[in-house]
């Protein structure tokens, strides 16, 4: 058993591809970059104290599952999560009982335990990752995997023992078997709906992230905080060491998920969208500050790749990338926040 024809198309980040996937199938039309956006999905985290499979900790939008929780939040929909402690069968129980009703479920599970994604070089320990189950056959859940390097247009099987291992792996941000899905959505309600208030709430959650918070280590001043350090990786990391620091960068930015120029991208294209909504010209131009700054960490994490290869590039040109990131984010969301403020309070 299993939900017939449940859009499958790749996406540009997993949770946001099972958000708009789930609205879809209840007749709802919606972008991913304004989903990201509405749900405040963006920030800057380096915690060198802290450390993910051995390497310094770099977060660069908030935590998984955050985006569609407030997004659901500020576009009132009926949203339900639930999470199991350590307890499996319960977790599968609860599954088993929303897909038996033909409804979609979104779930939090570990790249490593997909083998579907394996297959195709994705082998990253990362207790992150949302997919959608749409029935199960047999023992095997059908689901629904939205990752651009997906190869086939299958819905790929998963047995019950080994999803529900990916959905209860151990380690940093552990899921605990979390689970997600909609009530059934009226479309006509929903598209009548004002976007606008969502969207503000959303640039205020973000415009927070990357400036209020007082640490060195938060937001834009963060990315600066992390540029300082790549300048002197040199000075405490041997060669190897240095090499293997950039390899999980740009595997875990570039290869493992959305990253941190796709996320940038992302927001970029969410200003866009809101602009003429907001008949703003600043947040225009905001979309264009955030697309260049999405350029600097591309260029920062190609880098990656041409340093450990020895292909003529320094510390300090890696640094300057990520500090002229940071300074277009800074101004980015100082003008969003000035904008914020002339902005008169619109009832959602």
């Amino acid at each position: 058993m299993m939900i017939e024809n449940y859009p499958n198309e790749r996406k540009m980040n997993c949770e946001t591809g099972v958000m708009v996937n789930m609205l879809e199938y209840y007749g709802i039309k919606f972008s991913e970059p304004m989903t990201f956006g509405i749900g405040g999905g963006m920030c800057f985290l380096y915690f060198p104290w802290m450390k993910m499979n051995g390497y310094d900790m770099l977060i660069l939008r908030t935590r998984p599952f955050s985006v569609v929780s407030h997004f659901s939040q500020r576009m009132h929909l009926g949203f339900h999560m639930e999470t199991f402690g350590n307890d499996r069968d319960k977790a599968q129980k609860a599954l088993d009982d929303l897909v038996a009703q033909n409804i979609p479920v979104g779930v939090v599970v570990n790249l490593m335990g997909l083998p579907f994604l394996a297959d195709i070089g994705i082998r990253l320990d990362f207790n992150g990752h949302n997919l959608t189950v749409i029935g199960k056959e047999g023992r095997d859940y059908v689901l629904v995997e939205t990752h651009e390097m997906r190869t086939t247009d299958d819905y790929p099987r998963l047995d019950e023992a080994k999803l529900t291992d990916a959905r209860f792996r151990p380690g940093f941000a552990t899921p605990h078997g979390k689970l997600f899905y909609l009530d059934p959505l009226q479309a006509e309600i929903v598209e009548k709906t004002d976007l606008r208030p969502a969207i503000i709430e959303g640039m205020k959650e973000t415009c927070n992230n990357m400036l209020a918070i007082p640490l060195r280590w938060f937001g834009c001043k963060g990315i600066h905080t992390f540029a300082k350090a790549v300048r002197r990786f040199d000075k405490k990391l041997s060669q190897e060491q240095i090499n293997k620091m950039f390899f999980w960068y740009y595997t875990m930015i570039e290869q493992g998920g959305t990253g941190g120029a796709g996320y940038r991208y992302m927001y970029s294209s969410f200003l866009k969208e809101a602009a003429p909504l907001l008949q703003s010209d600043v947040i225009d131009e905001c979309a264009a500050t955030i697309g260049k700054a999405a350029d600097c960490w591309r260029k920062f994490t190609i880098g990656c790749n041409r340093y450990i290869k020895n292909a003529n590039i320094t510390l300090n040109e890696m640094a300057d990338a990520i500090d002229e990131a940071g300074q277009y984010e800074y101004d980015t969301f100082i003008n969003i926040k000035k904008y914020l403020k002339t902005v008169k309070k619109i009832k959602s």
